[in-house]
């Protein structure tokens, strides 16, 4: 017998403003043609920009960059991004001060790392912990508490979510990733004396039951979208399709006990 594996509400906004001066060189917007003065390329008015060979259009006029891919500046809830490939762990250089967003301007393809955008969030059965209001800084995302034994299996622990196609804004619709990825690399650090469960959602419900994976304590592991299999105590599971979130639960519910752990790498493979 397990218990419910429910996720927390997504965070996230809109992206934010870019503007400054290149590094090496201004950066000119006039009348919408695109002068870049032997500088970096900063993006002016929230529209996205990658660098690396990519067509960017601003104003009208089709300017072709060369060099490394980057985008700079506040987007989504506050924190800030760099575009990144698929085989690239998405907490490194995405989580900024309000550490809860990957991905950028949800209008725009170009800065979401691999197809992927939405919010990094902390849900909790009430019992087991609290989520803290800081969930991520230095690149991993971390919860703690301690599970009971709870025959209701209400008290069914806490975890760490990704948000994997989140249109963001004050109204955000969560959809099924849709990248090219085909599996997810996952590095769990820390201690639990309850059991850890990846989780792939199959639906934007906080309320529908979804496959996991019941994996051996912290460590490395990679899933592909079929790994993870319904338990057999629900009807409502479905399984295989590219998942809506990927999340990380201690199980309550069988176990009391402490834990401490942190999410230290999501990479998209």
């Amino acid at each position: 017998m397990g218990g419910a594996s429910y996720g927390g509400s997504a965070f996230g906004g809109g992206v934010g403003t870019f503007g400054g001066t290149g590094m090496g060189g201004a950066l000119v917007n006039q009348g919408g043609a695109l002068v870049n003065q032997g500088g970096a390329l900063v993006n002016q008015g929230g529209t996205s920009v990658t660098q690396g060979g990519a067509l960017v259009t601003q104003g009208g006029a089709t300017v072709t960059y060369g060099g490394a891919s980057t985008l700079g500046g506040a987007t989504g809830a506050g924190g800030s991004t760099t575009s990144l490939a698929c085989g690239t762990n998405l907490l490194e250089g995405n989580l900024g001060t309000n550490n809860n967003w990957i991905g950028g301007d949800s209008a725009s393809t170009a800065d979401n790392p691999c197809g992927v955008q939405g919010a990094i969030y902390g849900f909790s059965d009430g019992t087991s912990c609290t989520v803290p209001t800081t969930l991520c800084t230095a690149g991993q995302c971390c919860i703690s508490g301690a599970t009971i034994v709870d025959a209701t299996y209400a008290a069914y622990g806490c975890g760490i979510g990704v948000s994997l196609n989140d249109s963001g804004g004050t109204t955000s619709v969560k959809s099924a990733y849709s990248g090219t990825a085909t599996s997810f690399r996952i590095t769990i650090s820390g201690t639990s004396a309850a059991p850890i469960r990846i989780i792939f959602k199959q639906t934007a419900s906080d309320t529908e039951e979804a496959p996991y994976e019941e994996v051996a304590g912290p460590g490395t592991y990679t899933l592909t979208f079929a790994d993870p299999t319904c338990p057999t105590w629900t009807t409502t599971c479905t399984t295989g399709g590219p998942p809506f979130d990927i999340q990380v639960q201690v199980a309550g519910g069988d176990t009391a006990g402490a834990f401490d752990i942190c999410l230290t790498e999501l990479t998209p493979l």
